[in-house]
C-alpha cells in the first residue's frame, strides 16, 4: 500500500434519525467543523483523522468517506471514475474483495455486469492479478 495521504476527505458521520445535532456537538468537541444532515453529520478530515474518529465518537454508529464523486452514465465513465480514487491507500494486492452493487434509481442496469466491471478496475488499480 502507499503511505498515506495528507489530503482532506469528504467524511459522514451516520447516526440514528433525531441524534444530528448531538453528533455535531460531539465532533466540535473534538474541533472539528460538521454539518447535520438527515441521518447524520458531515465533515473533512484527512484519512488518518478520519479513522481516528472512529474511537472518538459514540453517537455514530459508523463512519463513511468518500473517495470520489461524480455523475456517471455508462460503464465507461463509471470506470473513469473508479481510476481517480486512491485505492492503494485503502486496499493491498493480497485484500480480499466482496463486491456488491446496487443500480437501484440508477440508469445503469444490470448489477453483475456492473459488479464485474467494478472488481476489474479495482483490480488493476491495486495491481492485483
Amino acid at each position: 500500500m502507499k503511505p498515506v495521504s495528507p489530503q482532506k476527505y469528504k467524511w459522514f458521520a451516520v447516526v440514528p434519525p433525531g441524534l444530528e445535532a448531538a453528533a455535531q456537538a460531539e465532533l466540535k468537541d473534538l474541533n472539528v467543523s460538521g454539518t447535520p444532515v438527515p441521518g447524520g453529520v458531515t465533515f473533512t478530515d484527512s484519512l488518518l483523522e478520519g479513522v481516528g474518529r472512529v474511537e472518538q465518537l459514540r453517537i455514530p454508529n459508523r463512519l463513511l468517506v468518500e473517495l470520489v464523486e461524480g455523475r456517471v452514465f455508462t460503464m465507461d465513465e463509471m470506470a473513469g471514475l473508479l481510476k481517480k480514487a486512491p485505492w492503494q491507500q485503502f486496499l493491498s494486492p493480497l485484500t480480499e474483495m466482496e463486491l456488491h452493487v446496487s443500480t437501484r434509481h440508477s440508469r445503469l442496469h444490470f448489477a453483475s455486469n456492473l459488479e464485474r466491471r467494478v472488481e476489474t478496475e479495482l483490480k488493476a488499480a491495486i495491481k492485483r492479478p
